[in-house]
């Protein structure tokens, strides 16, 4: 009997032991299947975003690093810090309550809120040190670029695709930036794009995540410049070309999930039309003059656009003999986008650069910078063409395909060369550093002018470097250093404890009070 208990214990005891060291290989295979879930994480998330960004942000710097050591220049740029600037609960207000520039500027009526904060955010962490605004604005294109590269990837793509590669090389590489990243008042479009890319990402979360973000978004990027007006309706063309349902189950779908961004920006126009009084802009603007304004204006912007100017220029010295070169690029894409999902994306990436036009003819003015909101959609369709003619190259279909499929590698790679050679670390641009020494020259004089000047006296400001020469040929289009306004920010701001009054001597300004010290300028022959 004994020995028949001492069997049973034995054989318990056992069980137990051959029980707990099962349980303990199953938590040490949890723990192990942990372990590789969190390296799988980590490595998707260093390959969905840690690594491109850092690629984007090493090419930024790259290309546009001189930038930070510019000072503040564009006659907007003093203003705009000047009225953006945050230093009581009433400012704070303000940010959203108020006009662009306080009303300042003097080509039209604009509400840019987005544009403000980042201003007075800037403001508060650099104060006056111009470097720390120029690395934002490094930043921002540096976020555009990977947001632009992911979108081109594609959605759930572990990596970056080549199309995506290539879209945020061109992008990065154009010159655009040039005319954008010296001037910080130029910021609003950087913004408008961010938040625009953010709306068309945002919106392939699915679920609730997909219609309120973008909703947001759409918000921000009209709050940034008129431009991000686009938002939604890129967002309602994507859900449209997009692989699925067809007919009205398509078009139901697209305008639920683009709904909500309508109204963000319904909300945003009802705020903007309460704050300046109507809609604003640059004055009344009759359809028929939108129209002849926005025919007006394609050529130079299409020239913008499709930026190397010498590929184009000298082979097709005419506006038809471009437009032809479109139209077969776009029966070519047609031919090589045979995937239903490439070719929803290029009939996008077109929408894209219709709306980025389009909303331009409501400006009722051009300038350089205007045409980021083309340059990435076109960034887009150049990393698209790129990646489906490797497909074609590479497949094993008919001579028919392979031909033209090696053209058009062909021509994108000329594109490609032909802008990277003309990027600022292989062209070396002068013009901004020129036109930054002349102002710290003018401005350091001016400034030892007013710290000695009593008050009820009249200085003399000459030389102003009001527009700087470009050199024939360049892609930088306009330097504009200071004008008067710029002057009368720039002494408020440093000297705000006095009284100053910069005016041109245009006509004769009057006199200047007690207590006031009048500057005169005139303006650099």
């Amino acid at each position: 009997m004994r020995r028949l208990e001492g069997e049973y214990r034995h054989a318990t005891l056992a069980a137990r032991r051959e029980n707990e060291s099962a349980m303990d290989r199953q938590i040490e295979m949890r723990d192990r299947a942990g372990a590789d879930r969190l390296a799988s994480g980590r490595a998707r998330l260093f390959l969905l975003f840690i690594a491109p960004l850092l690629a984007s942000l090493a090419l930024t710097f790259y290309f546009y690093g001189e930038s930070l050591d510019l000072s503040f220049l564009g006659h907007d740029t003093y203003p705009l810090i000047l009225t953006s600037r945050v230093q009581s609960l009433s400012d704070f207000r303000g940010t959203f309550t108020e006009e662009m520039l306080d009303g300042r500027y003097t080509l039209g009526h604009f509400y840019r809120p987005v544009l403000n904060l980042s201003v007075a955010l800037d403001h508060a962490l650099h104060g006056l040190t111009a470097r720390g605004y120029h690395l934002t604005d490094i930043l921002l294109a540096a976020a555009c670029a990977f947001l632009l590269a992911r979108l081109a990837s594609g959605p759930g793509r572990r990596r970056l695709s080549l199309a995506g590669s290539l879209a945020g090389l061109y992008f990065l590489s154009h010159p655009v930036h040039l005319n954008i990243l010296p001037v910080l008042a130029r910021r609003a479009d950087t913004l408008a794009l961010l938040f625009v890319l953010l709306v068309l990402l945002s919106s392939e979360l699915g679920g609730r995540k997909g219609i309120w973000l973008p909703a947001v978004f759409s918000f921000l990027a009209a709050g940034s410049k008129e431009s991000g007006a686009i938002a939604p309706f890129l967002l309602l063309a994507a859900r449209l070309l997009a692989p699925g349902e067809s007919g009205l189950a398509r078009i139901r779908k697209a305008a639920s999930a683009a709904l909500l961004s309508f109204g963000a920006l319904l909300l945003f126009l009802l705020a903007r039309g309460a704050v300046l009084g109507g809609f604003g802009g640059r004055g009344p603007l009759a359809p028929g003059d939108f129209l002849a304004h926005a025919a007006g204006i394609l050529p130079a912007f299409q020239r913008m656009t499709y930026y190397p100017y010498p590929l184009f220029a000298n082979a097709l010295p005419t506006p038809a003999a471009r437009v032809s070169l479109l139209f077969i690029f776009l029966v070519l894409s047609l031919f090589l986008l045979r995937r239903p999902r490439a070719r929803a994306a290029a009939l996008l990436a077109w929408a894209w650069l219709l709306l980025g036009w389009g909303i331009h003819g409501f400006s009722q003015a051009l300038f350089p910078w205007y045409v980021l909101h083309t340059v990435a959609p076109f960034a887009l369709l150049f990393g698209w063409f790129m990646d489906e003619a490797v497909r074609g190259v590479r497949g094993k279909g008919r001579a028919a395909v392979r031909i033209p499929a090696a053209a058009v590698c062909v021509l994108l790679l000329s594109l490609l060369a032909e802008e990277i050679r003309n990027a600022p670390p292989f062209e070396r641009r002068t013009e901004w550093s020129e036109a930054n020494a002349k102002t710290l020259r003018f401005l350091e004089s001016l400034e030892k002018k007013i710290r000695g000047a009593p008050g009820g006296s009249t200085l003399e400001a000459a030389d102003l470097p009001f527009l700087f020469p470009v050199r024939p040929g360049s892609p930088i289009a306009y330097v504009a250093p200071l004008t008067d306004y710029s002057v009368q920010a720039w002494a408020e701001l440093v000297f705000p404890e006095r009284k100053i009054r910069a005016a041109f001597p245009d006509s004769p300004p009057p006199p200047p009070a007690p207590d006031e010290v009048l500057v005169v300028v005139r303006r650099a022959r």
